[in-house]
This record gives C-alpha cells, structure tokens and sequence, in this order.
C-alpha cells in the first residue's frame, strides 16, 4: 500500500523548482529532454546555430507571478524591466539550466528562453545586445527539417518601437534607428555599469527597447541572408575581454564592410513587401 500520495504525486513534488526560503517545490517544472513540444525547438536552435546536442536538461517552469517567483527563488525584489506591460514574460538562469515564463507568455516566450541557457553553455562570449536579439528572433517561428527560423512579422509587439513616434499607424522610420556600432559601444557601456552594481541592486540587465528591436532586424536580415551561424560562432568565442570593435570585425569580415547599409536596404524592402510605409533615406546610411 502506498504512503501519502501516489507515486507520480511524489514524483511531481520533486520535479518543481526549490525555493530558497522554505525549500518547497510547488514551482512545476516540465524537462525539454521530456516535454515533446520543447525538445523540438532546443534540437532546432542547436541544429539551426550548429551546435553539438548537448545531454544536460532545460527544467521550464510556467508561474502566473513572475514577479513574485524571481524574489522567492533568486532573491530579486525589483521588477527588472520597469513598468512596461510588454516586458518581463519570463527569464532563464544559464547556470541553472532553468526556464521561467508567465503562463500567459506563450510558446514565443520558452523559445526566447531557450535561447538565452543555450548561448550562456555553449556560446560564451556572445555580447549581450547580440544575445537578446537573437532570442527576439525566434519569439515568433518555424520549423522544417528539424530547423528553426524566426519569423517576420508586422504586428509584433516589438515593432512599433521602430514606427515614427512609436505610434502604431506610423510609417517604419528606418533612418532613425541607431547603427549597429553604436548599440554594441552602448551595451558595453551598460554592462560594465550593471556588472558594478548588480551585487548592490541584486536586478537583472536589460537594454533600450528601440536598440533590442533593431538588433533584432539585424540578425534576421544574417537569418535570410545564411550568415546568422558564422556570425554566432564567431561572437560565441571570441577572447572574453574583446569590446566592441572586435565585435564589429567580426560582423564585416562574416557579411561585408556595407553591413550597415546592406542590412537597412533588406529592412526598407522586407517592410514594403508586407505592405508597410517606410522613412528611409539611403544615402544617409553611415558605414
């Protein structure tokens, strides 16, 4: 006869996520070794960035407070994106080789996740701005023949960050989104401040939103364009002191010295051809 609880019942008890202050587990986890849906998109990500398959388990927890589950398991008593309702749909913790997502947040959500444990153990010294912008482009996806590839798409939510004004009916002003040099300088800069102050603040890093939409667009112009492997593998062992220009070598060598001007010309045109109105002066364009 069994004791308190069937087997599975106790088995669920130890498949959530431990809180560091009671030491329960009601944070249910599902394993992308386990969970069918999951294990599709981590063996696509790894496929798709050409990555050896790796044996250790993604536990992915679904919570309705992320909030509140980032400070009982982490210990972080502040709302890491501020106050706006688009951001904070979950997080990932590499080293722990753990997911957390708002239920609410949807598949887009786990694979942006996903993203983020993948590079911390395999691709080390991926520059933060080029990490979220990878994650972004798979938020929206799909697969064929065991591959993924992030989606373009008009009514992201990202989106309208790059429309004049940021309002929603606005023409796409391409001219007034940052060159990728300056992201990759403003996102060393940003770092090195979190890095002095996160024993202090005990937060999270993130980084301004029309720079993350536009790094965005900028790897899946390399997704289109078939660099988006070289590129990450490039950035993903680079020297772990390398800055920012590096950064930008690394970029021209894989696409070209135009890369800049290359990657909004694919903008203007992919923006055109979903019907959309553009801001766009060519040769305005800074290498």
């Amino acid at each position: 006869m069994a004791e308190d609880g069937t087997k599975e019942d106790q088995r669920d008890a130890q498949r959530g996520l431990k809180c560091r202050h009671c030491g329960c587990r009601h944070f249910r986890v599902v394993y992308t070794r386990a969970a069918r849906g999951g294990k599709l998109v981590r063996r696509a990500l790894e496929k798709t960035l050409g990555l050896q398959r790796k044996t250790y388990r993604i536990r992915v927890a679904g919570v309705d407070n992320l909030y509140q589950t980032l400070r009982q398991l982490y210990n972080v008593n502040e709302d890491p994106h501020g106050p706006s309702p688009h951001l904070g749909f979950g997080f990932a913790i590499g080293a722990d080789h753990t997911i957390v997502y708002r239920i609410d947040g949807g598949e887009g959500t786990v694979a942006h996740e996903l993203v983020h444990v993948i590079v911390f153990n395999q691709l080390p010294t991926t520059p933060t701005w080029f990490e979220e912008a990878l994650a972004s482009n798979f938020e929206e996806y799909r697969i064929e023949n065991g591959e993924i590839a992030g989606l373009f798409r008009l009514d992201h939510w990202r989106m309208n960050f790059m429309r004049e004004n940021q309002q929603e009916a606005g023409p796409f002003d391409i001219d007034s989104l940052p060159p990728i040099g300056d992201i990759a300088r403003r996102n060393q800069r940003l770092v090195m401040m979190f890095k002095e102050e996160a024993p202090v603040r005990e937060t999270t890093f993130s980084f301004p939103e029309l720079d993350q939409v536009t790094a965005k667009m900028f790897v899946m112009f390399l997704q289109e364009k078939g660099k988006l492997r070289s590129v990450v593998h490039a950035l993903g062992h680079q020297d772990l002191e390398s800055r920012f220009e590096t950064q930008l070598t690394t970029i021209r060598e894989s696409v070209g010295d135009d890369y800049e001007r290359q990657w909004r010309i694919w903008l203007d045109r992919k923006l055109r051809q979903a019907g959309a109105k553009t801001i766009f002066t060519e040769n305005r364009i800074r290498k």
